[in-house]
């Protein structure tokens, strides 16, 4: 099984945008190999031919949506927001309410998954201004796009959200996007949520919980679920 490419300096210089020492060499393998016992988790559940349609929320530089591709071959769809020229770390961290403040480089997560050979995604991009654009084949459309209005007729067979949605900023924000495009009884919802700002009760109306995934930062503060649609 072929590697993800790390040594790309352009695509692992993104100290200046996450909190984290993944650069390249053994750091890189072994950030990679916990995102591979991560992703195992959807295992059980999960074959080629039923896994063709992904959306990962906040997918930071595309690893996980990165090693699905590699077991699966699914369509990716990514959310996710451009920190800017000079993004500011503290605002990368903790609650942010309803509201995510974007701090990510959609253009080194692009790189990097063009780079492992996966051109198979789409982009709808946070906007500093709270606006969302989309980004098909590398380009950006001119126009904005209503959140309502992006992949409506899509259904995902299965959602991710790691650290972002519901652990950065309320469920509120993508919860009927993300309801409206799930088959019932069908896509799971895999999701980190902090367990003292209701995000789980909230999922809870449209979601039954299948387990809890015990990591390395399960807390009290700290939950990953594995939820699928009602």
């Amino acid at each position: 099984m072929t590697q993800l490419k790390y040594n790309n300096s352009h695509v692992w210089r993104l100290n200046k945008y996450y909190r984290t020492e993944i650069k390249y060499g053994s750091v890189a393998k072994q950030y990679e190999r916990t995102m591979e016992l991560e992703a195992s988790a959807l295992d059980p559940y999960f074959t080629a031919d039923t896994m063709n349609h992904v959306l990962e929320i906040g997918p930071g530089m595309g690893v996980f949506s990165a090693l699905l591709y590699r077991k699966y071959r699914p369509s990716l769809y990514l959310i996710d927001g451009g920190a800017g020229d000079n993004p500011d770390y503290e605002e990368t961290i903790g609650w942010r309410d309803a509201n995510p403040t974007p701090c990510a480089d959609i253009e080194a997560m692009k790189t990097f998954l063009y780079e492992n050979d996966i051109s198979d995604f789409e982009v709808l991009e946070l906007l500093q201004s709270g606006e969302f654009r989309m980004i098909r084949n590398d380009k950006a459309e001119l126009d904005t796009i209503a959140l309502d209005d992006a992949w409506a007729g899509s259904k995902f067979d299965l959602v991710v959200s790691l650290r972002s949605w519901c652990w950065h900023y309320d469920a509120d924000l993508y919860l009927d996007f993300v309801v409206n495009r799930c088959v019932p009884h069908h896509t799971l919802l895999l999701v980190d949520v902090r367990r003292d700002h209701g995000q789980s009760e909230k999922l809870a109306e449209h979601f039954s919980l299948v387990k809890e995934i015990e990591t390395p930062e399960t807390s009290w503060k700290m939950a990953r679920l594995l939820m699928r649609a009602k």
